[in-house]
């Protein structure tokens, strides 16, 4: 039985014409991914189920000598954190890129630097129990419950210290009153990579997966070509999670920034997480300009609508009158419903243009960076859990059917 390129909430349409319900074919990739990955990372001995189910811990390494000169944004030596799998031999890597936002202007870079995302400092040296809750969740999670299919994989997670979405050359750069600060995000990437494919036996790979949330999805997008080509016998699959922002940018320049416009010149396989109604994207496009709390906002739109291929054809929506606090006005209503419109048309073309591709697109959901928070094993799209439909696609061939969950 061949996939089609479309899972509805009703079921999965197949290209047969024959339909399965969503717990059925839950229960079938989830059967076939364990025989899968059996065959590969993961092992059926008592010492493989309790490696896997014990939490372990993300040690900081700095690389302070790095050959390429980089340094955080407040000047201190740039780094990542490095988990290995739990036995020997495994060789399926992740390597996460987090996000957090950018600095516009030099007065925002400097005052960034002297604070958890400009440098790594502040950052311990391993993930204690709080910090793993807080950095360390849903993907990214070493517990095997939590995280079933990838919490046995070594990762790497490098630190957002550069306030440039990892892509800055321009070194040091003066911000006033006899401050400087060093933007060299790229050069950042650059140092990680070398040391993660010299020093870490990265080049040994067999399977890497590279996600990024929010911020962290430019570098993904730039690196995902350029890895598989220094990996060819590897097989090296990317996720952007929470990266779609709908932003016309000003220049021709500027859009390789944004997935739009970059995914379709992309030649490897990416799998894209995004709600519909991202409240980031939204409020960076101005979408939502003067509420007081544009979360509760934009729940009451998506609690009046079934779903959004409903919305776009009519205006289900009952906005509260003008200037009551906590929801939208009608035409904000109907700003944030064109902007999710958008968002969502626009993965769809996306996905269904590219063999490979896949996307998880809740649309009832307010949320935005979702693969590293709890929703990562509990929200479902057309039955199938989010944590569920990635390792489906990771496990997929890259140049099957598109899969789409939304």
């Amino acid at each position: 039985m061949t996939p089609s390129t479309w899972i509805s909430p009703r079921g999965l349409e197949t290209d047969g014409g024959d339909r399965i319900t969503a717990v059925h074919v839950a229960w079938r990739i989830a059967v076939a991914l364990l025989l899968v990955l059996a065959a590969g990372p993961l092992r059926s001995d008592g010492a493989a189920r309790g490696a896997a189910s014990e939490p372990r811990a993300a040690t900081l390494v700095l690389l302070t000598d790095n050959k390429f000169g980089a340094r955080c944004l407040d000047g201190s030596p740039p780094g990542y954190y490095l988990r290995a799998a739990p036995w020997e031999g495994i060789t399926t890597w992740h390597i996460h890129f987090p996000g957090g936002g950018w600095c516009a202007t030099k007065r925002e870079c400097g005052w960034r630097a002297g604070r958890l995302l400009g440098g790594t400092t502040m950052w311990p040296p391993t993930n204690n129990v709080t910090w793993a809750q807080n950095r360390f969740g849903g993907i990214l999670s070493s517990s095997g419950e939590a995280n079933p299919f990838f919490a046995q994989w070594h990762l790497a997670m490098p630190v957002y210290c550069d306030g440039g979405g990892y892509a800055g050359t321009a070194g040091q750069v003066a911000v006033g009153k006899g401050r400087v600060v060093y933007m060299d995000g790229s050069r950042i990437v650059g140092a990680i990579l070398e040391d993660l494919l010299t020093n870490r036996a990265l080049s040994t790979a067999t399977t890497v997966l590279i996600s990024g949330t929010s911020a962290g999805g430019l570098p993904v997008m730039r690196l995902c070509d350029a890895l598989a080509a220094l990996l060819p016998r590897a097989s090296v699959k990317c996720l952007l999670d929470g990266a779609f922002f709908p932003v016309t940018p000003a220049s021709e320049r500027w859009r390789c920034f944004f997935p739009q416009y970059a995914l379709p010149l992309a030649s490897s396989p990416f799998f894209i997480v995004n709600p519909a109604f991202d409240k980031v994207s939204l409020l960076i496009g101005n979408q939502l300009p003067n509420i007081t709390n544009p979360v509760a906002c934009l729940k009451r739109i998506v609690r009046s609508q079934t779903n959004l291929l409903a919305s776009l054809q009519s205006r289900l929506f009952r906005p509260v009158p003008e200037g009551q606090a906590g929801w939208c006005t009608e035409r904000e209503c109907s700003a944030a419903q064109s902007t999710a419109a958008s968002v969502y048309s626009s993965i769809l073309s996306i996905v269904q243009s590219k063999k490979g591709f896949g996307a998880f697109v809740p649309v009832g959901l307010v949320a935005h960076s979702t693969i590293t928070s709890p929703l990562w094993n509990s929200m479902k799209v057309a039955g199938t859990p989010m944590l569920l439909a990635v390792a489906r696609w990771v496990a997929s061939g890259n140049t099957g059917h598109p899969l789409l969950y939304t």
